[in-house]
């Protein structure tokens, strides 16, 4: 449980692109969303667990905007406003929204 796809990617400190989740070791720090704070932080890493997935259940959260997450139904996933965290499985559409982090190309205003 808990899973996500070996090609999902996350954002390692000090790195300036993202790598895949199946190449973070213990000890790295991963960008996340800490949701007591509101805010982004690095968190580190303290282990490390791979096992054959082809056996668990997996969803395809796909939001609004078509992204779409991949993840095991019991990855657990904080809505918008939650205090606690629920089961990606027991995700609905209309219902629930997720914040998500987004990297977008900005145009030069002014030198």
């Amino acid at each position: 449980g808990d899973c996500l796809p070996p090609d999902a990617v996350v954002w390692l400190e000090g790195q300036s692109v993202p790598v895949k989740v199946d190449n973070v070791e213990a000890g790295q720090r991963v960008l996340c969303y800490d949701h007591l704070a509101g805010g982004l932080k690095y968190s580190e890493v303290l282990d490390v667990a791979t096992h054959d997935a082809s056996s668990s259940e997996w969803v395809a959260v796909i939001l609004q905007d078509g992204t779409e997450l991949q993840m095991t139904v019991d990855h657990p996933v904080f809505t918008k406003m939650a205090e606690s965290p629920i089961k990606a499985g027991d995700l609905r559409p209309g219902t629930h929204s997720l914040e998500v982090l987004r990297v977008v190309a900005m145009p030069v205003r002014e030198v």
